[in-house]
């Protein structure tokens, strides 16, 4: 018993299977597409988390720099406060050097999303936080070198 396939003429033939041809071509880009953008989230994701990890260690730089600092200060307040009332040098055996700490913040992992263009992957308000974030550290270190010239 013959088929309706076997009834259809050659062109009609050729018609169904260039038909056919080209939903599979259209079916294997949307596939390709929804994996490539799965392997950008995932990127994308990856990426953000070093980029949150390396403002944790970035903050922990400033908060030891600040509490060497603090230290610091308390150490000199009071004998630069006798000093000015009294006009006179420091003490004998008091220890003038002063330890001032320098945080050298990264920024790699920040840098590194977007020269990899995987930022376009995050949504807007996150990067919109994360770019404040770095933008307060450039600004912690300039009003830092500031000080100490």
């Amino acid at each position: 018993m013959p088929s309706a396939f076997d009834s259809l003429t050659s062109v009609q033939r050729l018609g169904v299977e260039v038909f056919f041809l080209i939903l599979a071509v259209f079916f294997a880009l949307a596939v390709d597409e929804a994996w490539e953008d799965h392997e950008n989230s995932e990127a994308a994701a990856k990426a953000m988390s070093r980029i949150y990890l390396e403002l944790e260690r970035n903050n922990e730089f400033i908060r030891d720099g600040n509490e060497v600092h603090r230290l610091e200060m308390e150490r000199l307040q009071p004998v630069i406060a006798q000093m000015m009332d009294t006009e006179s040098s420091p003490p004998e055996g008091f220890e003038t050097n002063v330890n001032i700490q320098i945080s050298i913040l990264r920024d790699t992992a920040w840098r590194s999303a977007q020269l990899a263009d995987l930022l376009r992957h995050v949504p807007y308000g996150q990067v919109e936080r994360v770019t404040a974030v770095y933008s307060l550290q450039e600004l912690y270190l300039k009003q830092t070198w500031q000080a100490m010239s």
